[in-house]
């Protein structure tokens, strides 16, 4: 449905906000443990919501459909999965070339998630990792993608998540790791465009996450 003069100004206006709040995490600002760019993701997650009653109004799909969740697996498995090779990939560089990036990574969830209890942590994982698809997938990239075409949606839309997960650390490290939250990203973005479902994207986020931590924790 064509969008009007009004919801494009405001759209445009949220992104960009929305994107500038993610871009502090090249600034390092926080506030106690929480990073100011982590505020973009409930930002994001909060405008996500608002969205629904706009898009009930004009008929158009809310992007939560655990009716079609089955179906949307079957036919974008392998991009599902997809990430969690990646993650794989990563850790199995890492321990090659760069050992710290191990403990790099814990140093910067280890405030956010719970790796002693593992139901905790699995809760923990599911949370966040629909937090940051409603937000990400959910608005910005579905935003983003009336206005260009889906290809640069999902990367514009990698681009700031990633920089959006940037904490204090050798730069290299801090690259690398970045890096590979990109190539994810892109994947999560991929899902969502393939079946419109956010709940398909948070389960290949929480498989890759949940996966990743569980090889990390072994390796410590």
């Amino acid at each position: 449905m064509k969008q009007s003069g009004k919801n494009i100004r405001t759209d445009i206006i949220l992104m960009a906000i929305m994107a500038l709040i993610s871009l502090t995490s090249l600034l390092d600002i926080k506030q106690g443990d929480l990073s100011i760019a982590g505020i973009s993701t409930i930002f994001g997650a909060v405008l996500f919501f608002i969205l629904i009653k706009r898009n009930k109004q004009q008929g158009n799909p809310i992007g939560l459909s655990r009716k079609h969740l089955l179906n949307d697996i079957k036919i974008s498995w392998l991009f599902i999965i997809m990430p969690s090779i990646i993650n794989v990939i990563c850790i199995v560089i890492s321990r090659l070339l760069l050992p710290d990036y191990i403990d790099h990574v814990v140093g910067r969830t280890d405030s956010l998630i719970s790796f002693q209890i593992l139901i905790l942590m699995v809760i923990q994982f599911i949370i966040f990792a629909f937090l940051e698809e409603i937000s990400w997938r959910g608005f910005l990239q579905k935003q983003l993608s009336l206005y260009t075409n889906p290809a640069v949606s999902i990367i514009i839309t990698s681009v700031f998540f990633s920089i959006g997960h940037a904490t204090k650390g050798d730069p290299v490290i801090v690259a690398y790791d970045v890096f590979f939250v990109f190539l994810n990203s892109i994947f999560y973005g991929i899902v969502y465009h393939k079946t419109k479902n956010v709940l398909a994207s948070t389960l290949s986020h929480f498989i890759a996450n949940f996966s990743g931590a569980l090889i990390l924790l072994w390796f410590l």
